[in-house]
């Protein structure tokens, strides 16, 4: 890569592929973005996040590839489709999730949907008579309430017990 320049532009150039050319800045310090470039760059880190997820569900649950394409095909939407599924990761773990899908999958009748594989997760774990599963998000503030706590120091008990009790 190289920088070129006039009085006018700057380019950055990959051998003679022009990467990014820019109007030409004086002002010490000043950072000059090009909107689209910007815009490129968040579509690009968009798309990478979104199948990120997709093959996070694809190597811990198989069977979310499955699901995913027949919900796609039935007019879902994928992208709270995969939010819903890797929320039910982070919750039951992939084994019980890999269950809960097949188990969705065999059902006849409405498209699959990662609403009825929490259905079917829920059950599953009335049967095992275990309590619910709670998210609790608490605000920051709150949070942060429940930092350490430092033990005060009881040295100055001790030197009182030394002390004669003379007022009783």
């Amino acid at each position: 890569m190289s920088v070129t320049a006039t009085q006018k532009e700057v380019r950055i150039l990959d051998g003679a592929q022009i990467i990014a050319c820019h109007v030409r800045s004086y002002d010490k310090g000043a950072q000059t973005e090009d909107a689209a470039h910007i815009k490129a760059l968040v579509d690009e880190k968009r798309a990478a996040r979104r199948h990120s997820a997709t093959d996070r569900l694809a190597i811990a649950v198989p069977a979310s590839t499955a699901l995913l394409e027949r919900a796609a095909q039935n007019g879902h939407s994928l992208h709270s489709a995969v939010i819903g599924l890797n929320r039910l990761l982070e919750h039951y773990g992939a084994n019980e999730l890999q269950t809960g899908i097949l188990e969705v999958l065999a059902l006849e009748g409405p498209a699959p949907h990662p609403n009825a594989v929490q259905l079917i997760l829920e059950r599953r774990r009335e049967r095992r008579r275990q309590p619910p599963l709670l998210h609790v998000a608490l605000p920051q503030h709150v949070q942060d309430k429940d930092s350490p706590v430092r033990p005060a120091r009881l040295d100055i008990y001790d030197r009182l017990k030394e002390t004669p009790d003379d007022h009783f």
